[in-house]
């Protein structure tokens, strides 16, 4: 048959496009919405959050997050940047759990420093502890993390004594000796970094009879494809190799090991020992 020549078949009606905006609902309906201190997380994906985290999963987990005060901000969970609000409902209470080990240590008016501090959920949680007499210091590289923390945790007029800052061990250089009475350092060694300078700089900034709680995980999970965050990744470290950073003999005075996932160590601050005074001349006669 000649391709110049019209065929008499009978062709089938092109069938009308279905509208865009039934699919759209649909995948909309199917999204979760949560809600936490009238904080709104909106997902952009119909998926759950561990299996976004899985090592198979090729995309982030998106979230539109609506604050009561100011516009809304777009963030992405990853390995490396978990949320409070959203792990504890998929995940479990994450971090959280090692920070509540110090729970009875907290007491009001203590200044904290919380080094790798993440997204903020935890210091936002010594920060009641502590009390408005206190003070936080939370410390993050990852600036994307910090900018959450602050919109979250401090809003106007509350938690004004947690302070969400950028940096690392750099941050801390203009600090005084012993100026903390206690520090977090929940993940907080990371490639590249000198392990014994981080807990050296732990050890100088905690006041004596003050503890520092350090913990690092034994394993690592592979990067998000995708992610384009710098963050850097924890080290890890065995729980002996992690008290031994803890532990110069003249400056521990108790020292406590949890075996596990990760690897903790509790260890508290020698208190300098009172020398008698010695006898005067006026006293021996």
């Amino acid at each position: 048959m000649s391709p110049f020549v019209r065929s008499t078949k009978a062709r089938r009606p092109r069938l009308a496009p279905e509208p865009a905006w039934p699919l759209r609902l649909a995948r909309a309906l199917r999204r979760r919405e949560i809600v936490a201190d009238a904080v709104r997380y909106r997902e952009r994906r119909p998926e759950t959050l561990p299996r976004a985290l899985s090592r198979y999963a090729r995309t982030l987990r998106v979230y539109r997050v609506q604050f009561p005060h100011g516009e809304p901000m777009r963030i992405r969970a990853t390995h490396r940047r978990l949320y409070d609000d959203l792990a504890a409902l998929d995940l479990g209470p994450g971090r959280l759990t090692l920070y509540q080990m110090c729970d009875e240590l907290l007491r009001p008016g203590m200044r904290v420093l919380d080094l790798a501090a993440g997204t903020g959920g935890p210091a936002a949680w010594i920060a009641r502890r502590v009390g408005p007499s206190g003070a936080v210091v939370a410390l993050e590289r990852d600036s994307e993390s910090v900018r959450f923390a602050r919109r979250r945790y401090t809003p106007p007029g509350v938690n004004q004594h947690v302070a969400f800052e950028i940096g690392h061990l750099e941050a801390l250089a203009g600090e005084l000796d012993a100026s903390f009475d206690a520090a977090f350092a929940v993940h907080a060694v990371r490639t590249g970094d000198d392990a014994d300078a981080v807990m050296r700089e732990l050890l100088r900034l905690v006041a004596p009879g003050g503890w520092i709680l350090a913990a690092a995980p034994a394993t690592v999970p592979p990067p998000t494809p995708g992610a384009g965050d710098d963050t850097i990744e924890p080290r890890t470290l065995r729980p002996d190799e992690l008290a031994q950073l803890l532990a110069p003999a003249d400056r521990v005075d108790v020292l406590s090991k949890a075996v596990g996932q990760p690897a903790v160590v509790l260890a508290r601050l020698a208190e300098p020992r009172l020398e008698p005074p010695m006898p005067t001349k006026d006293a021996d006669l």
